[in-house]
């Protein structure tokens, strides 16, 4: 029973998700060793929030929009393949050619010699985000034939490469390693499963995409929109954290790492669960026991959520020399972020809240509900920042993230719960 269990796709999926996310930990470890939360990786940062904003987007949205169109008809995957090819290097040359224009929008401030920095780094993450595109769209390929694994495992390469170049050249390169090391971890990452599908489909691009598009419904739109929103979040971080010090936008960085952490631990293990229970007992009409999922999921979430909010809150600067602090991070870089950190930890029960409330909404197809309220939460989030004016300090960053998610859980739970008992009573 036990070997049937760990031989299973899905539990080799979830291990190699767990690794990835292990070794993508060692990979910021590294950043902060030979980078702390200098000028240098500041300026990474603000070339790098376009192209994470674009991938993080299509990652989601590729696999989503592909797999169930093409379903047992693979004929169509040459017409998707060509589409989002040609999409995808829409946005590669887009970050190519405007590079210093994308990066004067995030700061407009910047110091020349740190805007040629910062448009070299985007020329690299052009063909990062080229790369990583074309991965998403074969990794849909892969999964529309339920063939989870390859993917998950190729995904690895990345954090592998990136960390070895950085260890290996950064003295030479500086922060450019970390461009160089994307693109060629990307790049192998592609290489393996577009060999496997080429060799055994032939290679070709079909240039007849005409109605590409059909059967994108207003529900698949936007719960597009919603993650749109969601991406969006980072450059408004970055683009007031350009008005403050040095490093508080790498700071941010680092303190984001450690904040999504759980919540991502949480997603990746409990939300996992959830949703299909969700799904199956809505589906059923069965809304005792959807009622009761919800309950041990609100249990959960205050035995899970609540010791990593003392955790983080009142042990943040432990946590942080621990897991940082060596190298160029100094006790500085320490102070800095263990303070971010402290701010997030309000807002880790309520992430893992507004999960399970827009996995509910999903389930009741009520995906203008969830879009309202993270646009709601994403606006109270920029008035904020706004008002702040000159006054303006790296602990209001954070805190606007924790309005923005407190205002969006507050808004889907309560029109969940109404929904709900409108459910139960057959209103709906």
């Amino acid at each position: 029973m036990i070997r049937k269990l760990v031989n299973h796709p899905v539990s080799i999926l979830l291990m190699l998700t767990l690794v990835s996310k292990g070794i993508g930990f060692l990979r910021e470890m590294v950043l902060a060793y030979y980078f702390g939360t200098g000028k240098e990786y500041d300026v990474f940062l603000i070339a790098y929030t376009f192209p994470i904003i674009i991938i993080s987007v299509t990652s989601y949205a590729f696999p989503n929009f592909i797999i169930p169109r093409i379903g047992k008809n693979k004929s169509n995957e040459y017409k998707y393949l060509t589409f989002y090819f040609l999409l995808s290097l829409s946005f590669s040359v887009i970050l190519f050619l405007f590079a210093r224009q994308i990066v004067l929008i995030i700061d407009p401030t910047l110091e020349v010699k740190y805007i040629n920095v910062a448009v070299k780094i985007l020329h690299y993450l052009a063909f990062y985000t080229l790369f990583f595109n074309l991965f998403n769209i074969y990794k849909s390929f892969f999964q529309s034939r339920k063939r989870f694994v390859l993917p998950a495992a190729s995904q690895l390469l990345v954090h592998l490469m990136l960390i070895f170049i950085v260890v290996m050249f950064q003295g030479q390169l500086g922060v450019l390693a970390i461009g160089i090391g994307l693109i060629t971890g990307t790049f192998f990452q592609l290489v393996i499963p577009f060999a496997i599908y080429h060799f055994q489909n032939k290679f070709k691009l079909d240039f007849n995409v005409k109605g590409i598009s059909a059967g994108i419904t207003i529900s698949v739109f936007i719960i597009f929109l919603v993650e749109v929103v969601g991406q969006i979040n980072s450059f408004v971080d970055r683009y007031f954290a350009a008005k403050l010090d040095t490093g508080v936008i790498s700071a941010l960085n680092y303190g984001n790492v450690l904040y999504i952490l759980p919540t991502s631990l949480f997603i990746l293990s409990i939300g996992t669960i959830i949703f299909p229970f969700f799904r199956d007992y809505f589906s059923e009409n069965n809304y005792e026991k959807l009622r009761k999922t919800l309950s041990n999921s609100y249990k959960i979430i205050l035995l899970f959520g609540l010791p990593i909010f003392i955790l983080f809150h009142f042990f943040s600067e432990i946590i942080v020399q621990v897991i940082f602090e060596r190298g160029k991070f100094d006790t500085a870089a320490t102070d800095i972020t263990s303070g971010i950190i402290s701010i997030y930890s309000f807002g880790i029960p309520f992430v893992m809240l507004h999960f399970v409330f827009s996995r509910l909404l999903l389930v009741m197809k009520k995906e203008n509900i969830l879009f309202i309220g993270n646009l709601i939460g994403f606006t109270a989030k920029i008035i904020f920042l706004v008002l702040m004016g000159s006054s303006l300090n790296y602990k209001h960053i954070p805190f606007s993230t924790i309005i923005s998610v407190m205002i969006s859980c507050f808004w889907i739970g309560i029109w969940s719960y109404y929904y709900f008992i409108k459910l139960r009573k057959g209103l709906v």
